[in-house]
């Protein structure tokens, strides 16, 4: 018969494979990894991974399709070499995209894949990634870094607030002081009857307006006639003009001959040619034909004074013909 000893460490050892069991159930449920399937490799490049650890899950369209083996960082220092292990079976095309993202605000970080036009109905435009592929993913969501930005985003935010406020209190000293705030009370008061002003002579045009509206249609209606008779008149004149255009060539014709003439007569004057031109030019008959002027004057003085039956009848006396003689010579 089996000792109570025996009994114990086979009892020991059901209760510890029980338990290995369940840490790998664990595991399987939680993870998403499993022992017993083998997967394939992709490797994603990235400056900064974040708090992405081992074991994280890779979610694709959310749902796990594998999980993160390790993290290299590169020999400079400024790039991160991610290698996926990706289920067997699970087809991930090169236009795929790969981010680090978190679960929820504080939670653990994971890879998501966002399936391209590969993972669609078109064939043969995109094609699988192949085991031990890289690709470009894009970087987390880094908090401490937004807070720091943040934090400097505050800072410029204040320096601007208290240069505004600043701003603000210049101008209220040096601008809305009370004397400019009664100048502007003044202004408004002055553009308030202004307002008034103009309203009142609107209303005063617009009542002058329709007052005299018959009156200024009759005038208008009077303007357009008159209009109207000018045109006929113009029409009427242009008319005239056409059809006495010759008659008017001619007469100005005649203006000109007739100006041409009068010039040469002028000219034979002046030269002495003609009767006229004698007289001018012709001394003796000149003063001959000033004497007989004078003596006609003195004759018709003398019929004038004593009629001509006095005259045919009567002799004068010496005396008055010598009188007469002398105002005759005096009139020489």
């Amino acid at each position: 018969m089996k000792t109570s000893k025996e009994i114990e460490v086979k009892v020991g050892l059901f209760v510890f494979i029980c338990l290995g069991i369940l840490a790998l159930l664990l595991i399987q449920f939680t993870k998403g990894s499993s022992l017993f399937s083998s997967g394939y490799e992709i490797i994603l490049n990235t400056s900064n991974v974040g708090g992405l650890r081992a074991q994280s899950g890779v979610l694709m369209s959310g749902v796990r399709v594998g999980t993160v083996s390790r993290a290299v960082l590169s020999k400079e220092g400024t790039n991160v070499a991610i290698h996926l292990n990706i289920q067997k079976g699970q087809i991930i095309y090169d236009d795929s995209l790969f981010r680090i993202e978190q679960s929820g605000f504080l939670g653990d970080q994971f890879v998501s894949i966002y399936p391209g036009k590969g993972h669609s109905h078109h064939p043969g435009e995109h094609l699988p990634l192949l085991p031990g592929a890289e690709v470009a993913a894009k970087e987390p969501f880094n908090m401490e870094e937004v807070a720091a930005k943040a934090g400097d985003l505050i800072e410029d935010v204040q320096r601007t607030v208290g240069k505004l406020s600043n701003t603000i209190d210049a101008i209220r000293d040096k601008t809305l002081n009370d004397q400019t705030l009664t100048n502007l009370a003044e202004s408004l008061q002055n553009v308030k009857a202004f307002t008034s002003n103009a309203l009142d002579t609107v209303d005063e045009l617009k009542t002058l307006i329709h007052t005299n509206s018959a009156a200024a249609t009759f005038a208008v209606s009077n303007i357009v006639d008159f209009s109207s008779q000018l045109k006929t008149m113009g029409n009427r004149a242009q008319a005239l003009l056409e059809a006495n255009t010759p008659v008017i060539s001619s007469t100005i014709t005649n203006f000109q001959y007739s100006s041409t003439q009068l010039t040469n007569l002028l000219a034979d004057v002046q030269s002495g040619k003609g009767l006229a031109g004698a007289l001018i030019e012709n001394g003796a008959l000149k003063d001959n034909i000033s004497t007989l002027a004078s003596n006609l004057a003195v004759t018709t003085g003398n019929l004038n004074r004593m009629g001509v039956w006095h005259w045919l009848f009567f002799k004068p006396k010496s005396a008055d013909t010598n009188t007469m003689a002398g105002g005759s010579a005096g009139r020489k």
